[in-house]
């Protein structure tokens, strides 16, 4: 018979000897798994057994219930895996379900993978320094509001995750989420993406096109790198920003759409504005509500939180287990002062990993430090290696302009040089990159 143990860091809250059809969790003293914080519900979510299944459900809390990084609807239970994360901001519950445990085990059961302290999770977000949880009650505060969110940050800090948990947090949970990255379309191409054409609008159209406002009518759109746009395409941002509306390329019906805007930059929107590049009065729209984003040089011992996290994560591809790191390498990554952000510190993980033949502790040595800013001489970024033009790609996420910029390129090149390596960026863009 299925037991169930769940873990809060290295503490076990409900152990398998217990025996009940209803586990209810919240902030009160009467629940059976008690949350002690402000952001908790009452009775916030409820784990019921039946038939040797275990599933949770929202019990209609305030601030949402996640499992695996999934919000769950309020009422509507779904099962439980074998190892599950239940998270409840700002705890986030491990949970583990034992099948035929002998009599005489009784609650002696390790912790699921404790080296990262999961209470420190925000969704998909880690973080315990004081500029993350500021930008977690910023989060909490804004989501069920409607009007639009602009997330500020260095490259690599992880803007698309705070929208992502925006959305999640919101009150268009349930309805469609549509991301797009401004600067990974041609500028030219990027009012025809957001607002649509009409059949013979243009050269090329053949039919209609729905763009991806009206795709996202009723939920969210999430506009990445919102600096990037061209003056053209910033009127008509502000138009539907300011009375919901649009017209197709080429069309003459007056398209209404009820749309949250969350955008996203990591440039100096104010310069921009100085240098007539940026419409200031789109960037008060934009800006009703400002998230600023932290560097990772920034936030402290997050650096170790997250190196345990990437190691868990890529170690356990590769060992099966989590990798040990030595105390002088830790200290090595959390003086680095990480340009790239969250995201090179995942790319050295990855790629030490990669490197090494054995499963001994990462040494300072093991770690491949090199930063993207300084770590090619003039006659590689000319003629890059296949190794070297994906390392490239991968430091500023796939973004063929950003590529073409730092090895003075023009953007069809980038493209001819990753047909000639194999390289699909399409298909990258959508499911991320397999380095098999």
């Amino acid at each position: 018979m299925p037991k169930l143990i769940v873990f809060l860091g290295k503490n076990i809250v409900w152990d398998a000897s217990r025996e009940k059809r209803a586990i209810k969790i919240g902030k009160l003293e009467d629940n059976d798994i008690v949350l002690r914080d402000s952001r908790v519900s009452r009775y916030h979510a409820v784990i019921v057994k039946e038939a040797d299944r275990f599933y949770i459900y929202d019990n209609g809390s305030t601030n949402g219930t996640y499992l695996n990084n999934k919000r769950l609807p309020k009422k509507i239970r779904r099962e439980l895996d074998e190892e599950s994360k239940i998270f409840i901001s700002p705890y986030t519950l491990q949970c583990k379900i034992i099948h035929d445990m002998p009599h005489q085990q009784g609650t002696r059961v390790e912790p699921l993978d404790d080296v990262v302290e999961d209470s420190f999770h925000y969704g998909s977000m880690l973080g315990k320094s004081e500029a993350m949880l500021k930008v977690y009650d910023q989060i909490q505060k804004i989501a069920k509001e409607r009007d639009p969110v602009l997330i500020r940050g260095e490259s690599g800090t992880g803007k698309e995750l705070v929208a992502w948990e925006i959305f999640t947090a919101g009150n268009r949970v349930d309805k469609p989420y549509v991301a797009i990255n401004s600067g990974a379309i041609p500028k030219s191409l990027l009012v025809t993406e957001l607002f649509g054409h009409e059949k013979g609008a243009f050269s090329g159209a053949d039919a209609r096109k729905i763009g991806k406002f009206e795709e996202a009518h009723t939920g969210t759109i999430f506009l990445d790198e919102i600096g990037d746009t061209l003056p053209e395409t910033q009127v008509a941002l502000l138009r539907v920003l300011q009375d919901g509306t649009f017209y197709r390329i080429g069309g003459r019906e007056e398209i209404h759409v009820d749309t949250r805007v969350i955008s996203a930059t990591n440039q100096q929107l104010e310069q921009l504005i100085a240098a007539g590049k940026f419409r200031e009065d789109l960037y008060q729209r934009l800006s009703v509500f400002t998230i600023f984003l932290p560097p990772l040089r920034e936030r402290g011992d997050d650096v170790l939180l997250l190196t345990h996290h990437f190691l868990k994560q890529y170690g356990m591809e590769k060992f099966g287990h989590l990798p040990h790191i030595t105390e002088e390498a830790l200290e090595r990554l959390r003086k680095f002062p990480w340009p790239g952000n969250v995201r090179q510190l995942e790319s050295v993980i990855k790629r030490s990993l990669l490197y090494k033949e054995d499963n001994t502790p990462i040494q300072v040595d093991d770690l491949v430090m090199d930063d993207i800013r300084q770590p090619f001489n003039e006659s590689v970024l000319k003629n890059p290696t296949r190794p070297q033009f994906v390392k490239i790609l991968e430091e500023v996420n796939w973004n063929t302009r950003k590529a073409a910029e730092l090895l003075g390129v023009t953007p069809k090149a980038i493209q001819n040089k990753a047909n000639r390596y194999g390289i699909k960026l399409r298909d990258i863009k959508k499911h991320g990159y397999d380095s098999e």
